[in-house]
C-alpha cells in the first residue's frame, strides 16, 4: 500500500531529517512502522520553500 497525504501550505526550508527532532509525532510512527512491518516499511517526507509538506508511508503487501 502506498499511501500519500500532502499540503499546499508553504513548507519549510530545513532539512527532512532534523523534523524527525521536532516534537514525538513523526518519529513515533517511524518507530512504530519499523517494529510492525521488521523494517519492510517506509516513511519519506519532502518539504521545502513554497512547496508544502508531503509524507509517503510504503507498507509491504504482505505483513
Amino acid at each position: 500500500m502506498h499511501l500519500i497525504v500532502e499540503d499546499n501550505g508553504g513548507g519549510q526550508s530545513s532539512n527532512t531529517q532534523s523534523l524527525f527532532k521536532q516534537g514525538i509525532g513523526l518519529q513515533n510512527i517511524q518507530e512504530r512502522l519499523k517494529a510492525l512491518y521488521d523494517g519492510k516499511a517506509k516513511m519519506l517526507m519532502s518539504t521545502g520553500q513554497d512547496r508544502g509538506f508531503k509524507v509517503e508511508l510504503i507498507l509491504p503487501k504482505n505483513s
